[in-house]
């Protein structure tokens, strides 16, 4: 979330080589800090050594631009960011066992000074007061110290239950093979009994063997085999399990370009009509002048195992424009992935009326230095939908990168777009698609490398989880179901409250976060850091001592790290 650079509002008075500046409109506290600089209205600010209420400052030196009397000022605002990433990040780096901060050295306060020349990072921890303060040098200056904070270690909590472990068997469904949960063990307390004798499903456990997983995955393709073993696997007496085994069962999953292909996860919403990303995960869905809604299906049966549950549907209202168009984009990391290559585009697609649609492939090279620029209209198709489910196969060739130039910042990807209007100006890219209106439905979306359009199903679903890990990496929305409080920057004074959230999957860079549906009690979100595996934030205002603050139930954060 963007903060203010700086803080103009009212009037200022100073005197020629004043310390004292008084404000005429002006409500400094709780915006303005020691360490901002007034002044940059005439070039370089002092620094501010306190904020003596809404109307008085005091300068850490002399006023050298000269006096003037309730006349237009500026202040620069040190980012908050810049001042917690220093102590906070150095204090939860320093994080030691039992939840407690190790110390450099202790004793009492006028003790300290002992160490005023001490590195940057160093912890004096003070005890003759309880509870101990913790001091952390905020840099290698003189008396820089950063606190008091808070040093206490709580009561160690009782055991909890020892947990249990399934155990599963191998059932027999005709041909297929699937695991069925027959036991727990190991555990303490009571034994959870309520799903024994279910299947594994693709999304968890299923009480009909039919609905579960085969666990063999499809049969494999025969193509690229030598005659010797063709006939051995077609002669033998166990050709059955040999021909389903050429496909590698589970693993064949991870040959899958695309994230989210079967439009389980709409982690933003079930509903989008802004260009952008907005609804289901890693798809971007795009317009410019014709409009469009987009939202969640259920698909029905499709003769592919297993049967995906949703689909993406884009309704268009075409408006007539060289540059009007309606596209669903999707960006695979790293343009390296598939450079050079043959990749086979598959797909489930069907329309509200016999109609076409186009496909497309593109290269970005990143941003970042001095990066070759995007190329576009790779692969272009156009092919016909019905009102029924269809298959399609696009067989690509990708080029190179020969003569190809990187960004540094490590961002390049291969695009694909699914065209379903296109004004002229997209005519090379869509294959003269034209415009048009209408329903259009697309499920399981892979990307295989490899001519694979003899296969069965390339599609290859992996597990529930581990494409909500990878959607993650990407996008992730946390929401706070219940009361969260924050700790204070002080152990006796008011003081603003902070949270630390601690991300189970690292995201792909640190993200951009949308706070717009967070809510601190009473208060705002003030500064925000983050990184790929943390986000720390805190309220705009001090809150009195004794006060706590929270996060409000049904509150949600957004972090952003798409391509």
């Amino acid at each position: 979330m963007a903060l203010p650079s700086f803080y103009n509002a009212g009037t200022a008075t100073v005197a020629a080589n004043g310390t004292v500046v008084t404000g005429q409109g002006t409500s400094w506290v709780g915006v303005v800090q020691p360490g901002d600089l007034f002044g940059t209205h005439k070039g370089s600010g002092i620094r501010i050594a306190t904020v003596d209420s809404n109307t008085s400052l005091t300068l850490a030196y002399p006023w050298l631009g000269g006096a003037q009397t309730a006349a237009a000022y500026e202040i620069g605002i040190t980012p908050d960011t810049a001042r917690m990433q220093e102590t906070t990040r150095v204090l939860l780096d320093l994080l030691g066992n039992y939840g407690f901060f190790q110390f450099n050295e202790s004793g009492t306060l006028a003790n300290r000074a002992t160490f005023n020349a001490a590195a940057k990072g160093f912890l004096y921890l003070r005890t003759d007061v309880s509870p101990a303060q913790l001091y952390v040098k905020a840099s290698a200056t003189s008396g820089d110290w950063a606190g008091p904070f808070a040093y206490a270690k709580g009561d160690t909590g009782g055991q909890g239950d020892k947990g249990w472990s399934p155990i599963f068997a191998v059932a027999a469904d005709g041909e297929r093979r699937v695991r069925q949960l027959v036991d727990y063990v190991g555990g303490a307390g009571a034994k959870p009994a309520g799903d024994i004798g279910k299947y594994v499903g693709p999304a968890g456990y299923v009480t009909l063997i039919a609905d579960a997983t085969d666990e063999r995955g499809a049969q494999g393709s025969l193509s690229g085999v030598t005659p010797f073993w063709v006939g051995r696997i077609q002669a033998d007496t166990s050709a059955a399990q040999a021909r389903n085994g050429l496909d590698v069962g589970i693993l064949a999953g991870f040959r899958n370009k695309i994230i989210n292909g079967n439009f389980d996860f709409w982690q933003r919403g079930l509903t989008q009509v802004a260009n952008g990303y907005g609804s289901d995960d890693r798809w971007i869905n795009s317009n410019n002048g014709s409009t469009k809604s987009h939202i969640r299906i259920a698909t029905g049966w499709l003769p592919i195992p297993p049967v995906p549950t949703s689909a993406s549907r884009t309704i268009v209202t075409s408006v007539a424009g060289a540059t009007n168009f309606v596209a669903k984009q999707y960006r695979i990391e790293d343009v390296r992935t598939l450079a050079g290559k043959t990749a086979t585009l598959t797909f489930y697609a069907r329309a509200d009326a016999a109609k076409p649609m186009s496909v497309e492939f593109g290269q970005g090279y990143g941003t970042g230095g001095s990066p070759s620029p995007l190329d576009l209209g790779i692969g272009v198709q156009k092919i016909n939908l019905t009102t029924s489910w269809q298959r399609f196969d696009v067989v690509v060739n990708l080029p190179g990168l020969t003569g190809k130039t990187l960004g540094t910042d490590n961002n390049s990807f291969v695009l694909l777009t699914l065209w379903f209007d296109a004004g002229s100006s997209f005519n090379a890219r869509s294959g003269t698609l034209g415009q048009q209106s209408g329903t259009f439905d697309i499920t399981s979306v892979s990307l295989v490398e490899g001519d694979v359009t003899g296969e069965s199903n390339p599609f290859a679903p992996r597990h529930y989880q581990q494409e909500q890990s990878l959607c993650q990496r990407y996008y992730k929305r946390f929401d706070f179901a219940s009361i969260y409080y924050g700790f204070p920057d002080t152990t006796n004074a008011a003081s603003r409250r902070y949270w630390a959230i601690p991300l189970t999957n690292s995201m792909r860079i640190a993200p951009t976060a949308d706070t717009s549906g967070l809510t601190l009690g009473s208060d705002t979100v003030g500064s925000l850091f983050t990184s790929p595996d943390m986000v720390i934030f805190r309220t705009t205002n001090t809150i009195a001592e004794g006060t706590g603050a929270f996060i409000n139930p049904n509150s949600y954060i957004g972090l952003d790290a798409e391509l």
